[in-house]
């Protein structure tokens, strides 16, 4: 964002709402930030430099070999849609019928008990929003799938450490069960 000439350093302190709006807003045009020879950050350089030798690696061979890009610490729904925005950046979304999708699947872990808490409502913003939408269609396609899948990680390690065993098998139970809810009560339509 500080490439493109915009405030990122406000982006990190706006409320859920404020970056959703932001967000949902620059996933309607499938233009990236900033123009290829422009100077990033390390950080931000290392990051959209992986996502283009993705972006090659499927032009050159295909997306079969490549799995999933997992958000660890998934704490909201802006924690994956970023992950669209920096595919964009990267030449790595591609145009369909519908708007944006991505080629691989953004998939959310889930790891403390505030975070198991939540997973049902941060997986259910995120199978609602359009990117995902269009993302899963493209994925059925490209993997020649009858349905639709979109693959939840939970983590029993950090909330075993969060809550005791008790509590982690009870809220990794509770997750589960709600996750699957969600699942099924999507439509792609």
């Amino acid at each position: 964002m500080q490439a493109a000439q915009l405030n990122g350093d406000e982006f990190l302190n706006w409320g859920l709402p404020e970056r959703l709006k932001f967000i949902n807003g620059e996933l309607n045009s499938s233009r990236p930030f900033a123009h290829q020879s422009v100077e990033y950050g390390n950080e931000a350089t290392a990051t959209i430099d992986t996502y283009r030798n993705i972006n090659e690696h499927i032009k050159n061979y295909g997306n079969e070999a490549l799995g999933s890009i997992i958000v660890s610490m998934t704490r909201n729904v802006s924690d994956l849609l970023i992950v669209y925005l920096l595919e964009r950046e990267a030449g790595l979304m591609v145009n369909t019928d519908d708007g944006l999708a991505s080629q691989l699947q953004v998939v959310p872990l889930f790891e403390t008990i505030d975070d198991l808490i939540q997973s049902h409502n941060i997986l259910d913003g995120f199978l609602s929003n359009p990117v995902t939408k269009n993302s899963l269609k493209l994925q059925q396609k490209l993997n020649k799938t009858d349905i639709l899948i979109q693959q939840v990680m939970i983590g029993y390690s950090d909330s075993n450490k969060d809550g005791g065993i008790f509590a982690s098998q009870w809220y990794l139970y509770e997750a589960q069960s709600k996750i699957i809810e969600i699942g099924k009560s999507i439509t792609l339509k």
